[in-house]
């Protein structure tokens, strides 16, 4: 297959500015030079070269050094990036592979995201970012690779340059974060579409530069200086996760209920609380010191180490066992959190043995990735269900293999963004200032389904009969009156979500526990004819309810690696027309979830496809004001909620 990117020498000129005030503004400027002290020249589109084959570069051959200046009130510093051409090939290949990956896929689902990534390159330098946990002076551990359009001149060039009436004018493309030192994943979120997170953050320090850039996760980011001390953030604030979290880390919380439902599963209270953190420099001590963050990143480390073996060439195990029949494996150990990575295909029923090891009965010829935990931490093998008699070649015939390949990703949506309600978290005196991620999530998945017609799923006030009746979500907050409608929903679901505020900040915290009880209350006044007590609904006597149907099936816990629990309710909701609210990061941040991108790693052997390994992102309106969505990896997920509303019954005017 020809790469998509047969060179990595395309550099172009960003500039942006952001106006702090109406008096101030920063500036943004990618630069290059040949040596570490200059001088420095500002990389410029016109040094475009148009190509025989059609691409475009600009040679750095001799450009060894980057850096993203800083600049306000005609002052301002550079903070240095890293040219790409120095860094391990591993990691770079692994990026490229993944954007063209993406840009092949012109005809299936992700036709969007591949129209986005065509004709793209990596720009030719990487943003450094750190681990909250490093020590100082410690090398990167994740890069942000910025990608961008490539733009061409018409050749010769005399007169205007090439036009097209339909060009964006921004060439910006999204952007990638990759793992470096192998304790996370390869590939940890992007998206194909606007500026990077470190250029956002950039636009947020007031003119300073920083002296490092802290990535915490796929939502949180801070810029440093020096000293340590916080200039800028960017992203949602972590709460502070009770240290005795820790012993109900291992614990897996889930429901399944609909309208037929009598009895509700309401989900476990672990009499913990989020708190804030005072400062910033609290939350630095208590990631690299609380039992909670050192398990949740021995955690994480071993399923990087999974997916960094794949990279490598490394094979796992084969566990064989024929159709209809039964086997054993790992007697000795003691087996947990085994999750078959079938995607409910219907390869094997598996049983964990109380005596040890697990018990695999086949029932349909294939393979899937199987991952389970034993004192040695997690092991990652092949499941294998072979047929009851196994056909050799035929004469002259010749085994058909392929050496281990990722394949073209299958990727499936709920709608696209434009189908997605554009809503950011408002501010009112009575809430932490911001009403919360949580209230907002689940206002934007009410939204999503009273704009498909179930007039009744999202309202501003369940004794207004206006709101029962119409499809009155708006899909912007553009005007007074939008926010308004928005507001009535966001008040009844800040104070259902008990969102725990933040004295020291705007925002404030909820727990999973917390949100999904605010999605029971919030549907209980249209979806039930009696109150939990057996007393009449009074929704349902003012206007002939119960108003819809609803189906939700949710599962949350606190490891952010546990795909069988949370993540794979949501995926499976998305392939039946269901968006999600997903929780990412680790009790941090929620969004609404409405694609989903699976890719099989696989190898031919005989002409007998294996699949050694799954990888799976999830596309996410994550509720920012003026931002799109993001990809990110499933295995940042904590909590999935997959629910769908249909209306039942025509609201009566009271």
């Amino acid at each position: 297959m020809k790469p998509l990117i047969p060179k990595i020498t395309l550099a172009l000129a960003w500039l942006a500015s952001l106006a702090i005030s109406q008096a101030e503004v920063v500036n943004l400027q990618y630069e290059e030079a040949d040596v570490a002290d200059g001088p420095w020249r500002t990389i410029e589109p016109s040094r475009l070269v148009r190509h025989a084959d059609g691409s475009a570069s600009v040679d750095t051959e001799n450009t060894r050094f980057f850096r993203f200046r800083v600049g306000k009130s005609g002052q301002g510093g550079a903070f240095p990036l890293m040219a790409l051409r120095q860094l391990t090939p591993k990691v770079v290949e692994v990026a490229r592979a993944h954007i063209q990956q993406i840009a092949l896929a012109v005809d299936s689902e992700d036709a969007e995201d591949s129209a986005r990534w065509n004709e793209v390159d990596i720009a030719p330098f990487a943003c450094p970012l750190i681990a909250p946990n490093s020590a100082p002076g410690a090398s990167p551990s994740y890069l942000e690779l910025k990608i961008v359009a490539k733009k061409m001149r018409s050749a010769p060039v005399r007169g205007f340059l090439r036009n097209v009436s339909s060009d964006e004018g921004s060439l910006d493309r999204g952007y990638i974060i990759v793992s470096l030192d192998r304790s996370d994943l390869p590939v940890l979120e992007f998206s194909t579409d606007g500026e990077t997170p470190a250029e956002r953050l950039m636009k947020k320090t007031n003119g300073k530069v920083p002296a490092r850039i802290v990535r915490y996760g796929p939502t949180f980011w801070a810029a440093e200086d020096a000293e340590g001390n916080l200039l800028a953030n960017h992203g949602t604030e972590p709460m502070k996760i009770p240290h005795a979290m820790v012993d109900q880390m291992g614990r897996r919380n889930s429901g399944e209920d609909d309208a037929r439902s009598t009895v509700l599963h309401k989900p476990f209270r672990s009499g913990l609380k989020l708190q804030p953190y005072e400062s910033y420099a609290a939350l630095k001590v208590d990631w690299n010191n609380s039992p909670v963050h050192k398990l949740l990143r021995q955690r994480r480390a071993e399923q990087a180490r999974i997916q960094w073996d794949l990279e490598d060439g490394k094979l796992p195990e084969i566990l064989d066992v024929t159709l209809t029949r039964s086997n054993s494996f790992f007697g000795e150990a003691r087996v947990t959190d085994l999750v078959l990575h079938d995607d409910d295909e219907g390869l094997a029923e598996v049983t964990v043995l109380r005596t040890g090891g697990f018990r695999v009965v086949g029932r349909k010829v294939g393979t899937a990735p199987v991952t389970f935990r034993t004192a040695e931490g997690i092991q990652h093998k092949v499941l294998r269900v072979r047929p009851l008699v196994i056909r050799p070649l035929g004469a002259g015939k010749h085994a058909d293999n392929e050496p281990p390949h990722w394949k073209d990703p299958q990727t499936w949506y709920v709608g696209s963004w434009n189908d997605q309600c554009h809503w950011y978290q408002l501010e009112d005196s009575d809430w932490c200032r911001l009403v919360g991620c949580g209230p907002t999530a689940l206002a934007m998945l009410f939204g999503y389904w009273d704009r498909k017609g179930v007039e009744s799923a999202f309202y501003k006030n369940s004794m207004s009969f206006a709101s029962l009746s119409q499809s009155d979500a708006p899909q912007e907050l553009d005007t007074t009156n939008q926010r308004a409608i928005v507001r009535g929903a966001y008040f009844k679901l800040h104070e259902d979500c008990d969102v725990i505020c933040n004295p020291f900040g705007d925002e404030g915290g909820t727990l999973p526990e917390d949100l999904i009880e605010g999605y029971y209350s919030y549907i209980w006044p249209i979806t039930q004819s009696n109150l939990s007590g057996g007393a009449p609904n009074p929704t349902s006597i003012a206007y002939g309810g119960p108003l819809c149907n609803y189906y939700v099936s949710w599962a949350y816990d606190f490891w952010g690696d546990d795909w069988d629990s949370s993540g794979s309710r949501v995926a499976s909701g998305i392939k039946d027309g269901r968006p999600g609210v997903v929780g990412l990061g680790w009790l941090w941040h929620y969004g609404v979830a409405y694609g989903y991108k699976r890719q099989d790693k696989v190898m031919k052997v005989n002409g007998e496809e294996i699949r050694l390994a799954i990888r799976r992102h999830f596309k996410v309106n994550c509720g920012w004001k003026n931002d799109g969505p993001h990809w990110f990896n499933a295995h940042d997920v904590f909590l999935g909620l997959s629910s769908s509303l249909s209306q039942k019954n025509t609201p009566k005017q009271p």
